[in-house]
């Protein structure tokens, strides 16, 4: 008994000093984490503050929404022929476009075709309550509106709606593609001839869409609803081009214009970007400004020769106010020296109809030709080159309207075509022409301007014209036009012929080249006065040293 008394005592004892020893550890570990928590809490809110001080930081702004500009002008209309199946009142369908379409900020491939007038990619509203402000609808968002009003593709209570719907159709071939979407509608409850009207979205952006108008008619009352007309993304973000508080039954006037052949009015849109959201990586000093002195360089150090005028085309800059020598030919719209734009000097001259009106819309356009040329003959000198400046500006395209430019023999047959387009660049562009293939023969210089009489206006003011030679070319002796008489000059300016190699008056004077400076030679000294040889002779072959 005492034995094993002794040994509980023994085994009392081992057991009393690892309790020991644990309690010692566990008090060493919780102390050293009691120590390092207020360091661990630290860490934590200083990594917190850092978040806070992040979240402070300038965000990247996204960048702004594009938006649209609506041009009026005059489009081709093209007849859709697939019915997607709308004939209804306050009603959409869902069609699936055949390219992508970017509308603001978002690109789609399908969208929602409304009775009321509207085509929708984002979220459509296809009831009545239409309102000018808010444009539209509140709910609706990406919308394209060419006519959103209160009407029908089927029946209209009791009003019937005989061939109304929506009808699709595309044209060309990718990635120039045309996607027409037409709508033929009645006014709601109202009866009257059908409204037509179509969206034409291009697959290649140029334009992005346009609103093409085949018959507009008013309501014979006031719609139950009003009317607007442009593009929406949201209520922040639109543009109105037109509002009719009365719902189609004063819709815009000039959208109501009956066409020519196929040919109506259009609203074509226009993309106005975003600003550069980098404007200040311009001025770093980055090596971008490096290639641009260089290519500087460069282009002023072409061996081209320096070209001169000639003078055989006389009053190239019609400095003289007056048109002669040039000859007025088509006259449907008369043209005319003008100082509304001139590249240089004080006058240019202008063909298209009407000088005063710059290309906008009239109800007086012309029907036809409008033309002015020069005739002279090309100096057999080795290379030649006609130039000249023209500012263009149209409101319509070359399948109506049209800026032409050429060169004719003197029956005014067409021996190059220099341009045949239809461009509202609105500033100067030069156009050079070669002309050593025609060198001594007698040609024209030909500028021409065609309008439809649609009342969209296209114009040409022409400046500067030359024939340039090298320099130091003998100058050719104008020919002038052999037509032009005293009677041919409306303003009373004499129309003098030019004679030998004297310069007409009235016109632009080639400075004769200098003769280069002679210079003479030196004499030969004497020979006591021979110069000793310069470090360039040869010197001699030093002896090898020893």
């Amino acid at each position: 008994m005492k034995t094993k008394r002794n040994n509980s005592l023994a085994t009392s004892a081992l057991q009393t000093a690892l309790a020991l020893a644990v309690i010692s550890i566990l008090g060493v570990f919780f102390a050293s984490t009691f120590r390092a928590a207020p360091l661990g809490r630290s860490r934590a809110a200083a990594h917190r503050v850092a978040l806070s001080e992040s979240a402070r930081l300038p965000v990247t702004p996204e960048g702004c929404v594009p938006s649209y500009t609506l041009t009026v002008a005059g489009r081709k209309f093209v007849s859709a022929v697939d019915d997607i199946g709308n004939h209804c009142d306050d009603c959409g369908t869902l069609i699936n476009l055949p390219f992508p379409v970017t509308l603001y900020d978002q690109t789609f491939t399908t969208a929602t075709a409304g009775s009321n007038g509207h085509l929708t990619f984002g979220t459509p509203y296809n009831g009545s309550a239409i309102t000018c402000s808010p444009f539209g609808n509140s709910s609706a968002t990406y919308v394209l509106a060419p006519y959103w009003a209160d009407q029908c593709t089927g029946a209209c209570g009791a009003t019937a709606c005989t061939d109304c719907g929506i009808f699709t159709t595309t044209t060309g071939a990718a990635p120039n593609r045309v996607f027409y979407i037409e709508f033929r509608t009645q006014y709601q409850s109202q009866t009257t001839s059908l409204v037509n009207y179509e969206i034409a979205l291009f697959e290649n952006g140029n334009p992005p869409f346009q609103l093409i108008y085949g018959n507009i008619v008013p309501a014979p009352v006031a719609n139950t609803s009003q009317l607007v007309i442009g593009v929406k993304r949201d209520d922040a973000n639109f543009t109105q081009y037109a509002c009719d508080a009365t719902g189609g039954h004063n819709p815009p006037p000039h959208l109501r214009r009956r066409g020519r052949g196929q040919k109506r009015r259009a609203l074509v849109s226009s993309v106005v970007p975003c600003a550069s959201p980098t404007p200040t990586a311009t001025p770093t000093g980055t090596p971008s400004s490096t290639p641009t002195a260089t290519a500087t360089a460069t282009a002023t150090g072409t061996p081209t020769p320096t070209p001169c005028d000639t003078g055989v085309i006389e009053n190239g800059g019609f400095e003289t106010g007056a048109f002669p020598p040039w000859m007025i030919l088509a006259q449907h719209a008369s043209p005319v020296v003008t100082n509304m734009q001139a590249h240089s000097g004080t006058f240019s001259g202008f063909v298209g109809d009407p000088p005063d009106g710059f290309c906008g819309f009239m109800d007086n356009e012309a029907n036809g030709d409008s033309s002015f040329y020069q005739q002279f003959t090309v100096p057999v000198v080795g290379t030649s080159n006609l130039s000249f400046w023209h500012w263009d500006c149209t409101q319509d395209n070359i399948e109506f309207d049209w800026q032409d430019a050429y060169i004719t023999d003197l029956n005014g047959n067409i021996l190059e075509t220099i341009f045949h387009q239809c461009l509202d660049t609105q500033g100067w562009v030069n156009t050079t022409v070669d002309m050593t293939s025609f060198a001594g023969q007698a040609v024209r210089i030909k500028f021409l301007v065609h309008e439809d009489n649609f009342g969209d206006l296209t114009g040409m003011f022409v400046d500067d014209v030359q024939l340039l030679v090298p320099c130091g070319t003998p100058t050719p002796t104008p020919t002038g036009s052999p037509s032009v008489t005293p009677t041919a000059t409306p303003t009373g300016t004499p129309s003098a012929t030019p004679t030998g190699t004297g310069t007409p008056p009235n016109t632009r004077q080639t400075p004769t080249p200098r003769p280069a400076p002679t210079v003479a030679a030196r004499p030969t000294p004497p020979p006591h006065l021979t110069p000793v040889p310069t470090p360039s002779s040869p010197r001699p072959t030093p002896a090898p040293r020893p």
